[in-house]
């Protein structure tokens, strides 16, 4: 038991946060596959099974999942960016020069 403490306390907080960010990016895929598998399921028990809805359904569950990605992915970095900007010594709501030069650029 000693070594899971050992281990657990060496890594330190940003890894771990990091490290579990992306676990559930990963686990968000999967329960939009899962969620559009037990769709089918259910629709299944009530009228007849038809493989055009199995993937009508595996589709929009990939979607939301991928659409869950992209929002966890967009906070994760934001939340680098400021961590970064704060490590800096710069102001985190501010623009910083390279955006104030590149519109195209900014967020």
């Amino acid at each position: 038991m000693k070594f899971f403490k050992d281990f657990r306390l060496g890594l330190d907080k940003e890894y771990r946060k990091a490290l579990a960010t992306a676990a559930v990016i990963g686990l968000h895929l999967l329960s939009g596959l899962l969620v559009g598998l037990g769709l089918y399921y259910l629709l299944g028990l009530f009228m007849e099974k038809k493989p055009w809805i199995l993937v009508t359904l595996v589709v929009v569950g990939l979607a939301a999942g991928i659409n869950n990605v992209i929002k966890d992915t967009k906070l994760l970095l934001k939340e680098v960016k400021e961590g970064d900007e704060a490590k800096l010594g710069a102001d985190p709501g501010k623009e910083s020069e390279k955006d104030k030069e590149d519109p195209d650029n900014a967020e």
